[in-house]
């Protein structure tokens, strides 16, 4: 008996170790900002924010401040990032939800605020 409640305990640190490794179960990491894919993820939310802003200028990125990653049935990206038309800047907020294995791709634009 006293071996089954030792090896229940064993098995339950070994699952705590791999999530605290992993990351929290649908929780966000952080992803590295300068990382391709981040880039390029960035760049295709500029249309959209120039739809959403409307002022008939182009926008082109600036940089991406910040980069978050959540597992979801794909992957979900949560990005800062700065746009700018002209002398006007704007630190946007956007999501891309991306399910590679059905080719599917949502960008939202949840907020921009003049900088």
């Amino acid at each position: 008996m006293q071996s089954r409640i030792v090896v229940a305990v064993v098995v339950f640190c070994c699952i705590i170790l791999m999530q605290t490794e992993a990351g929290m179960l649908g929780g966000s990491s952080d992803v590295d900002v300068n990382d391709p894919e981040i880039k390029e993820l960035a760049g295709k939310s500029i249309a959209k924010i120039s739809a959403m802003i409307n002022d008939g200028k182009p926008h082109e990125l600036v940089k991406v401040v910040s980069a978050k990653k959540q597992v979801v049935a794909g992957d979900k990206y949560t990005l800062e990032i700065l746009v700018k038309d002209g002398d006007h800047q704007d630190l946007c907020t956007v999501t891309i939800w991306q399910k590679k294995w059905e080719n599917f791709e949502e960008v939202k634009v949840l907020k921009c605020d003049h900088q």
